[in-house]
């Protein structure tokens, strides 16, 4: 595809060489004595999703971002997401081990291959102080463009719990930008649905939701004027509803939030709050009247459920809406993902 505009692809994802990974774990993990059945992340939920089919390689992503026309692939994980899920093993931290081999094995599988891929960092929440000197480790040593927090732990809890003000000191300190992503339906509950299509629509969403608002509300943005959050694979038509949701309980209960300043929306309007949006995504016209248009970004979550004629598609339909004012879909696709992830070189 000739594209029009220069295009980096903000989340894009892999399926992982688990044993790879496993190699790079302290021993006695590593050992291949270890080596059976049992997979080294949690699954995401008990649902039947799709077989995986095999890993995805460096060179599979440079055929898809010359298919595309993309310049550059932003790349998460996909078993990574349910980091969260992880429950350490007595005194042992089997999260921050699978997050370090993780973070090295993608980095040398990954970035090192090509400067067009650029994968994040993926961050153990359960224990801060550790995913804090990890964010450090991934930014400084392994030159990762960003760090990934899972948005579902067990036990469930927000990023807006004191207990987490070490990873957004580090972030500020260190002008890395984090993202929030979806993924796991385990502890929602969206066991109530009988068919995965419908525990999928909310898997995403519900969790960001959670987040978002207890961070506004708890000061994180307050405090860390600097800090640069992305929430990710939930569209943008959700931001509306919640700023007028939270801002309605501000103004009738604002001595129930004595952490912030301002309204609700103002944070999130602050420039410093980022989110990727479907191209097909009808509300984004009206998501912009409310919300900086410099604050979206393209994603294409390659490689999946879609075919490559389909990303195809939906890259070109987004290149083509007239419903956006003049500019946006060029902020979208390379100016704001651009300046969130700090690439400076391109």
């Amino acid at each position: 595809m000739d594209a029009r505009y220069h295009v980096i692809d903000s989340d894009g994802h892999l399926f992982e060489d688990t044993s790879a990974v496993a190699r790079r774990l302290p021993h006695p993990y590593s050992d291949p004595k270890w080596a059976g059945s049992y997979p080294i992340f949690p699954t995401l939920d008990g649902r039947f999703r799709r077989a995986q089919t095999g890993i995805t390689t460096a060179e599979q992503w440079l055929e898809f971002l010359d298919a595309t026309g993309i310049d550059v692939g932003v790349i998460y994980p996909t078993l990574g997401l349910s980091l969260g899920l992880v429950q350490n093993r007595a005194d042992e931290t089997m999260a921050q081990y699978l997050s370090r081999a993780y973070n090295d094995w993608v980095a040398e599988t990954y970035a090192a291959k090509s400067a067009r891929l650029r994968p994040v960092a993926i961050l153990a929440p359960q224990e801060p102080e550790l995913a804090a000197q990890e964010m450090e480790r991934a930014v400084r040593e392994l030159k990762l463009c960003g760090a990934m927090l899972p948005s579902v732990t067990t036990p469930l809890s927000h990023f807006g719990d004191p207990r987490y003000e070490v990873l957004w000191e580090t972030a500020e300190r260190l002008n890395c930008p984090l993202a929030i992503h979806g993924a796991p339906q385990a502890g929602l509950p969206l066991e109530i649905f009988r068919r995965h299509i419908e525990a999928h629509v909310l898997e995403h969403p519900l969790p960001l939701f959670m987040h978002v608002t207890g961070m506004v509300f708890e000061g994180v943005f307050e405090r860390h004027p600097n800090l640069d959050v992305a929430f990710l694979e939930a569209g943008a038509g959700w931001l509306p509803y919640l700023m007028d949701r939270m801002d309605y309980e501000y103004e009738t209960r604002p001595h129930d939030a004595p952490a912030i300043r301002k309204k609700p929306s103002e944070y999130l309007r602050s420039g410093h709050i980022y989110v990727t949006c479907e191209p097909e995504e009808a509300s984004v016209a009206y998501v912009v009247e409310r919300f900086p248009a410099s604050c979206l970004l393209y994603a294409s979550d390659f490689p999946h459920e879609r075919s490559l004629e389909l990303y195809r598609h939906d890259l070109e339909e987004l290149q083509e809406r007239e419903d956006l004012p003049a500019g946006v879909v060029r902020q979208m696709l390379w100016d704001n993902p651009r300046r969130f992830y700090r690439f400076q070189d391109l």
